[in-house]
């Protein structure tokens, strides 16, 4: 079946059969962007850091 659960973010193309591919090398980086879809997008590696937000683990409640 054709058609793609995820769209393509930054640095990142859809071929003619839906296949995704990265157009440099970098880290992959997943985000679910809610109604809009989820995304996957190629960070290079020395902009990674300034980009990818660190969120702080939940902690669990007792």
């Amino acid at each position: 079946q054709r058609g793609t659960r995820h769209k393509p973010g930054l640095n990142v193309r859809r071929g003619k059969d839906d296949t995704l591919f990265a157009t440099i090398n970098g880290i992959v980086l997943f985000e679910n962007k809610g109604q809009d879809g989820r995304f996957i997008s190629v960070l290079p590696v020395e902009t990674r850091s300034e980009q990818i937000e660190k969120k702080p683990a939940p902690v669990p409640q007792s």
